[in-house]
């Protein structure tokens, strides 16, 4: 049984705001599933009543008159439906950016690094918190040419518009998605030119492939200097004008989350 200082603490208010977002996109998920089971038991009754017509043609008139009615009903609440299923969409791409920072401190600060592959344990901890880049290790379609678009590579050259560049993890889905990790494995810390130079080299990559969503990281053995934390936090840092870089700091028994934004587009990852 919790101690009364402990049953008193107040719950931060992060985390209201967070239940709050879920609570009120839980609602509108409700109604619009609700409001989706009386469309389906309309067209259903339509589909019978017009059934019955064809073997008694008096009963067709009943058709109409359901189709009719129906119409009636669900056309202005339809209107209604598709706004709060909008809403609801909104409130969770917001519910799911705030959880990013928190997803990634269980994720990688939590659960130590074990092996000897860095750059594959790297990959599977962000496909646990993000399972749709798993799209990006199974290449699928029935065209060659858009299966070749879909792929993991490690410690990869990437073509860019106007030059190369080395990557260690660089994914890609299709023309739809691109996911990114630069690691730095030296001791000096990670300045903000660094990164300033990171951010330019996936934007040629970004202006090749002509791809618009996108997810960047960097892991740095020797941690990051203050500017560079700053620099990342600023908008200025945001690829293509969009995305921010999340930045991770390597250690001996795993990683430590530096900075983890939740200002991402709505399009992203």
């Amino acid at each position: 049984m919790p101690s009364p200082e402990t049953a008193t603490l107040p719950v931060p208010p992060p985390a209201l705001d967070l239940h709050q977002a879920l609570w009120y996109a839980t609602g509108r998920i409700r109604f619009t599933i609700m409001w989706a089971e009386f469309v389906a038991a309309w067209l259903l009754s339509v589909a019978i009543f017009f059934g019955i017509g064809f073997i008694d043609p008096a009963s067709t008139p009943l058709g109409f008159v359901d189709l009719y009615l129906g119409a009636i009903v669900f056309a202005p609440t339809g209107v209604y439906a598709i706004l709060q299923a909008r809403r609801a969409q909104l409130s969770l791409g917001d519910w799911e950016t705030q959880m990013i920072p928190f997803m990634y401190s269980v994720k990688f600060e939590m659960f130590p690094f074990v092996g000897d592959d860095r750059e594959r344990d790297i990959w599977e901890r962000f496909v646990s918190i993000f399972p749709e880049l798993e799209r990006m290790w199974k290449p699928n379609g029935i065209l060659p040419w858009t299966r070749r678009k879909t792929y993991v590579k490690f410690r990869a050259t990437v073509r860019g518009k106007e030059n190369e560049h080395f990557f260690h993890i660089f994914g890609r889905y299709r023309d739809d998605e691109v996911f990114v990790v630069r690691r730095y494995e030296e001791d000096e810390p990670v300045t903000n030119e660094d990164l300033a130079t990171l951010k330019d080299e996936i934007e040629d990559v970004l202006r090749k492939l002509g791809i618009h969503e996108f997810m960047v990281a960097t892991f740095a053995a020797g941690g990051y200097e203050p500017d560079a934390i700053k620099y990342a936090a600023s908008e200025e840092s945001l690829v293509d004008g969009e995305q921010p870089i999340d930045l991770f700091t390597e250690t001996v028994k795993g990683y430590e989350v530096a900075f983890a934004s939740t200002d991402y587009d709505s399009g992203s990852l």
